[in-house]
């Protein structure tokens, strides 16, 4: 029997503002709510057809994200994790088509229930509106004969933080030193978050010589991360003479700083 073609459709995630030849968000891919319970919150989209010369159609989905310490960052169905907010999204609209040139506003409520139904009624919940449009931007015909179509796919984060935010409580679950050539080495820093709440950390890093004189600084911009979630975070130590040097780690989230001290070995 003849082998037939199938299609596939590849659907690519940019976590980060972007501009092609269709739809696009202009404004942002992170809406950020404080609130309490029993509130109602209202928000926009906004939305631009970029194609000139032709109509495109886009399609809206809600999805919870997990980003969990023992699997890899997935989208999932409404209710996979505990601190959704996907069932409490409602949307003007899942589907229109744009003309070319024209913006749209997509506008959401968010229904904070009076009684939270979970062991604390209070910190953050999350999940995705995710927007893709109807055009394919790359085809590719694999060696199997698998033709393979990538569309965009933008994931805006959902965020709202119910309640006092209380003080965070992380955890730096591991940390290592990698080499990656003779004058550069890598110190890749996995962090749990142990709060209620949402935290940005910054990773900073300082190396001190056996005078406890300050040699060197870096550090790793901020990440998003959920409660009961992980992130992993990597910074460079660049020309460094050899040697054995006393550090300091320190996340930094605004409010509070947490620090341990570890100890480096440049070879």
């Amino acid at each position: 029997m003849p082998f037939k073609k199938q299609i596939l459709t590849l659907l690519v995630i940019f976590p980060i503002f972007q501009i092609y030849a269709g739809i696009t968000v202009l404004n942002g891919l992170t809406h950020i709510h404080n609130t309490q319970k029993g509130n109602t919150i209202t928000g926009e989209i906004v939305l631009k057809n970029m194609n000139q010369t032709e109509s495109e159609r886009f399609n809206v989905f809600i999805k919870d994200f997990d980003q969990s310490c023992d699997a890899q960052d997935q989208f999932l169905e409404i209710g996979s994790i505990e601190r959704t907010l996907g069932k409490w999204i409602f949307l003007n609209t899942t589907e229109r088509v744009l003309k070319p040139n024209e913006k749209y506003i997509l506008k959401y409520t968010i229904k904070i229930p009076d009684n939270i139904e979970l062991k604390k009624d209070y910190g953050s919940f999350w999940s995705n509106i995710l927007i893709e449009g109807d055009q394919v931007i790359d085809e590719t015909i694999t060696s199997e004969g698998l033709k393979i179509s990538s569309k965009i796919r933008y994931g805006v984060q959902m965020i709202v933080n119910i309640g006092e935010q209380l003080n965070p409580e992380i955890e730096f679950i591991n940390i290592e030193l990698n080499k990656k050539n003779e004058a550069t080495y890598e110190v890749d820093v996995v962090i749990e978050n142990k709060g209620d709440f949402l935290i940005k950390p910054t990773l900073l890093l300082e190396l001190f010589n056996n005078e406890g004189e300050d040699v060197y600084k870096t550090k790793a911009q901020f990440k998003k991360l959920y409660p009961e979630s992980c992130k992993n975070f990597m910074l460079n130590i660049n020309k460094v003479p050899k040697g054995s040097y006393e550090g300091v780690l320190v996340a930094d989230y605004g409010a509070d700083m947490y620090a341990i001290n570890l100890s480096i070995d440049i070879e």
